[in-house]
C-alpha cells in the first residue's frame, strides 16, 4: 500500500498520553515517544498530554492534562476531550495504559470516535508500591477497558496470550506492538572501548521499585559472587535517574570498579563503552524496553529470566543470554565466561530487528484500525 492509498484509509489518529513523556526519562515514556514518533512518519498525530518539557515538531501535541495524579479521576476533563476529538475529527485514539480509560471511554463514546487501549503491562500481575492492595480493583479496570475498547495493544505475546486467558478476549481484538528497535541504533561505533577494561552497565529509573531492588542485588549478590571468579580487569558503569546519594564509586578487591554516572540523557550513547549490559531485574511486568534498545545497539545483554520477560530470546540467542532468578553465581559465571568467548561483539541478528521493526509495528497497527474501521 503506497502512502496515498494508505492515508485515504487513515489520515489521522489521536493518541492520549496522561503523563510527561517529551523528553522520555524511563522505558514506559520511551515507548510513547517512540510510537508517536513512527506513526508519525505514517499519518498526521495530534497527542493529548501534559505540557511538554521541550517541543516536538513531529506531533500536533495538545497540552490537555496536569501533572497531578488526580486527573484519573477529574471528570471535568471528559469535555475539553471532547470538543478536542470533534474539532481534529478523530475516528481513532489510543489510550496509553488502563488507568485513564474510563474519561477517555466516555469522551470518546460521546464522539463517536472508537477508542484503543495500549496496555504496557498487566497491571493486576505487579505487586510494587500500593498495586498490591488496589488489585482486585486493577483487574476488574483492566478487565473493562479491554472488553469495551475497539481494539487492546499488548507490548509483548506473552503479555497479549495473557490478557486473551485471563480477560477471555477474542483474537481479533488483541493487537501486537511492542517497543520499537530503530535499525540505526545498531551503527554505534566501538571507539569507546578501545583501551579501556571490560565493561559492564546496568542503567534504569531507580525510583521504580524493581529497578532499585535490582540494583540492591547487584551489588550485594552479584558483585561478591562475580570478584571472587574475577581475573580480569572489569569496571560496571551504573546511571540513570535517582540513583540514591548513599551508593558511592570505588574499587571492589584489585580488578573492579563501580562507577554511579547519576542521570544520563541518552543511555544509547552510554553504550558505545559497554562490553555487555547486564539486567538483575527478576520482578515487575511488561517488557525491560532496556533489553530491546541494548540490543538493536549491538551490545551483548545477560539477564535475570523473569527480567527479559516477553522477548523471545530465540530472536537474538548469542546476543540475549539468560540466568536463572536468584542464581547470582550462575549471572557471575556467565559474564565471566561472555569475556572469555571474545563473542562481545556479535551482531544482532537480522531476526530481532524484524520483530521490533518500526515498519513492521506501524504496519500492524494501520491494518488494524483500516480493516474493519471504515
Amino acid at each position: 500500500m503506497d502512502m496515498a492509498s494508505e492515508n485515504s484509509c487513515l489520515q489521522k489518529i489521536g493518541l492520549i498520553v496522561p503523563g510527561a513523556f517529551i523528553p522520555p526519562t524511563d522505558g514506559g515514556q520511551r515507548v510513547c515517544f517512540d510510537l508517536c514518533l513512527a506513526l508519525a512518519k505514517r499519518i498526521r498525530v495530534i497527542c493529548f498530554s501534559v505540557h511538554p518539557q521541550e517541543s516536538l515538531p513531529e506531533l500536533d501535541l495538545v497540552p490537555l492534562f496536569y501533572r497531578s495524579r488526580l486527573k484519573y479521576i477529574d471528570i471535568s476533563l471528559i469535555w475539553p476531550l471532547v470538543r478536542q476529538i470533534r474539532k481534529h475529527k478523530l475516528r481513532f485514539c489510543i489510550v496509553n495504559q488502563p488507568f485513564f480509560f474510563f474519561i477517555a471511554f466516555l469522551a470518546s463514546k460521546i464522539c463517536g470516535c472508537k477508542l484503543i487501549t495500549y496496555a504496557h503491562n498487566l497491571e493486576f500481575r505487579r505487586t510494587d508500591g500500593a498495586r498490591l492492595y488496589f488489585r482486585p480493583l486493577i483487574f476488574l479496570l483492566e478487565l473493562t477497558a479491554f472488553h469495551f475498547s475497539h481494539k487492546a495493544f499488548f507490548i509483548s505475546r506473552q503479555e497479549l496470550n495473557e490478557a486473551r486467558r485471563v480477560f477471555r478476549l477474542p483474537d481479533s481484538k488483541c493487537i501486537l506492538v511492542p517497543h520499537i528497535a530503530h535499525k540505526t541504533h545498531g551503527v554505534i561505533k566501538n571507539e569507546g572501548r578501545v583501551g579501556q577494561p571490560f565493561t559492564i552497565i546496568f542503567f534504569g529509573n531507580f525510583s521504580y521499585p524493581p529497578n532499585l531492588n535490582a540494583l540492591i542485588n547487584l551489588l550485594e549478590r552479584f558483585v561478591p559472587a562475580f570478584t571472587r571468579l574475577l581475573t580480569f580487569d572489569c569496571r560496571i558503569l551504573i546511571f540513570g535517574k535517582s540513583i540514591p546519594e548513599t551508593f558511592k564509586n570505588g574499587a571492589v578487591g584489585k580488578n573492579l570498579s563501580i562507577e554511579f554516572l547519576g542521570y544520563v540523557e541518552n543511555p544509547l550513547d552510554q553504550l558505545r563503552y559497554a562490553d555487555v549490559m547486564i539486567n538483575p531485574v527478576d520482578e515487575g511486568g511488561g517488557v525491560q524496553t532496556k533489553i530491546i534498545e541494548t540490543l538493536a545497539a549491538g551490545t551483548t545483554v545477560v539477564s535475570a529470566r523473569s527480567g527479559a520477560r516477553g522477548i523471545d530470546q530465540e530472536l537474538a540467542p548469542e546476543k540475549l543470554l539468560l540466568v536463572e532468578d536468584g542464581d547470582w553465581a550462575g549471572f557471575a559465571k556467565k559474564v565471566c565466561d561472555l569475556h572469555a568467548s571474545g563473542k562481545t561483539n556479535l551482531p544482532t541478528p537480522v531476526t530481532f530487528f524484524s520483530e521490533y521493526a518500526e515498519r513492521t509495528i506501524t504496519d500492524r497497527i494501520v491494518s488494524s484500525l483500516t480493516s474493519d474501521g471504515r
